[in-house]
């Protein structure tokens, strides 16, 4: 299966601290999992820039399960990068309406 992240909200939780159990949840779905970004921080190979932005948030275990979620591009929506042929998970905190409406068709 697919899975697509976003980052705040979802690897880092409110205040700026890694989310609840972090670390077991992003070693599950990188070794069971197909993972990507999903986010802003993330458009086309930013792997560096996600790096930066979580290294003084995560603990380094988790920065390591980061590292191996690929990066996507996308221009004007995250359902860009879908794979709607199979199956997947999207992890995002706030979708826009927008989307929203894409997901539902």
């Amino acid at each position: 299966m697919k899975l697509y992240f976003d980052i705040d909200g979802v690897i880092v939780g409110r205040g700026r601290k890694p989310a609840l159990h972090v670390v077991e949840f992003l070693k599950i779905a990188t070794e069971k999992h197909d993972c990507y970004w999903a986010m802003t921080h993330c458009k086309g190979d930013a792997t560096d820039d996600v790096t930066r932005y979580i290294k003084e948030i995560l603990p380094e275990e988790a920065i390591e399960y980061c590292k191996l979620i690929k990066a996507t591009e996308w221009s004007h929506k995250k359902t860009e990068i879908f794979d709607y042929k199979s199956d997947f998970l999207w992890f995002e905190d706030a979708p826009f309406d927008f989307e929203k409406e894409v997901l539902l068709q």
